[in-house]
């Protein structure tokens, strides 16, 4: 699932590349992000489930279950857990994860993890007073913030009007539809 969701364009490039100090930016950034979002989804899985829905497993199957949901929450959407029974503080981590998704090029959806990430870069940068975007000494061009929040946009409002449609016609909780709703969206 990991490696399906890094996406097409990183694996060409680590076939490339015989130094992973030339690695494009774009896989630097998919990898940054990767890890960010498998670790924060493994410990806010943990924290939240522990007690939960992992309340009577072992420690290492807690760890591997709420690892794999982190996983399969951006890219298959396979579920070893009762998604049903999850705490809102879970669910909601994993509708953020399914809109996210993963990488372009990727057998993912949702908005990508370099618009997340060229998002968040841009508002540290906005914070700080700087006038310009720069990842790793690299600057990001204008274009590319617009194309990043012109995806998230669009994205936010499809789900939203998704989810209204669907609470007009009486499907369900807005939880559970605006859950169902991202989980369209991000193909998960």
């Amino acid at each position: 699932i990991i490696i399906g969701g890094l996406g097409f364009i990183v694996w060409i490039d680590l076939a490339k590349t015989k130094k992973l100090s030339r690695l494009t930016l774009h896989t630097k950034i998919v990898f940054i992000m990767t890890g960010i979002l498998l670790t924060a989804g493994t410990l806010i899985y943990l924290i939240f489930e522990s007690s939960n829905t992992m309340s009577a497993m072992p420690w290492h199957t807690k760890l591997l279950n709420a690892f794999f949901h982190s996983v399969s929450a951006r890219t298959a959407g396979f579920s070893t857990l009762p998604v049903e029974k999850m705490n809102i503080a879970s669910s909601l981590s994993t509708i953020i994860l399914m809109f996210i998704g993963a990488a372009p090029g990727s057998t993912a959806g949702g908005v990508k993890v370099t618009t997340i990430f060229v998002l968040a870069t841009t508002v540290i940068s906005f914070l700080r007073g700087y006038n310009e975007v720069q990842v790793l000494k690299k600057r990001i061009a204008a274009e590319i913030i617009y194309k990043s929040i012109s995806i998230f946009v669009l994205g936010i409002t499809l789900v939203i009007i998704t989810t209204g449609v669907l609470l007009a016609k009486n499907e369900g909780t807005l939880l559970e539809t605006f859950f169902e709703t991202v989980s369209a969206f991000g193909t998960v």
